[in-house]
């Protein structure tokens, strides 16, 4: 459990040791505080007796909670993916979470306008999709493409209906910018553009060579 439900890929809230050091990490640090003592005790290899001055410091509030999720986050991944990958993870978290930073390394995932054209014509705009662009983007609001298409494009969620309530949640920025609506401008598609969903997944997209022709329409 979370602390609120059954933990299950299906509701986006489990951890697993599969994935990389930085999402374990950061998804530790979103455990309610009343799991920090169960987390320590059933998932890390870290003395009883440290355990125990673990929960009479949380007892008498001597230390910040948030101290020793850092503490079980780092334990977590080192276990999993070694002391190296969980330093980096809790370097990454502190500056992209605490400092409020763009982490240096992002990956790059390639994107192809034309087929993200192909798919919004195939099947085909829903009405009044242009005057809510404009409404929200204003002049600049032009031709449409499913914002959903482009997170499956980027490998940032899976299936469309995560998709859509992602973008539905406001947890969808380009640029810092928050995606306020399910259909955006392709002209915000940018080559070198800086995509986040949720708190911890970033991409830089790479408009493919053979859309060089539309690049210099979008940049």
């Amino acid at each position: 459990t979370d602390g609120h439900q059954k933990m299950s890929k299906s509701l986006n809230n489990h951890i697993g040791i599969a994935e990389p050091p930085q999402e374990i990490y950061g998804k530790v640090m979103s455990i309610p505080d009343p799991l920090i003592l169960d987390y320590f005790e059933l998932v890390t290899d870290v003395p009883e007796e440290e355990i125990t001055e673990f929960k009479e410091q949380l007892k008498t509030r001597s230390v910040n909670p948030m101290n020793l999720k850092k503490r079980l986050a780092h334990e977590i991944v080192r276990q999993f993916h070694g002391k190296r990958a969980a330093d980096e993870a809790q370097e990454h978290f502190t500056q992209v979470f605490q400092k409020r930073e763009i982490p240096e390394e992002i990956p790059e995932q390639a994107v192809d306008l034309k087929e993200l054209r192909r798919k919004i014509l195939k099947r085909g705009p829903s009405p009044g999709i242009l005057p809510l662009m404009y409404q929200v983007y204003g002049h600049s609001a032009q031709e449409p493409i499913d914002i959903v298409d482009l997170l499956l494009t980027l490998k940032l969620v899976e299936t469309r209906s995560e998709g859509a309530r992602l973008v539905h949640d406001k947890a969808v920025q380009i640029n810092g910018e928050r995606i306020k609506s399910r259909y955006i401008p392709l002209e915000l598609v940018r080559d070198g553009s800086i995509m986040k969903v949720g708190k911890r997944r970033f991409v830089r997209i790479a408009i493919r060579e053979e859309d060089s022709t539309q690049r210099s329409i979008v940049s």
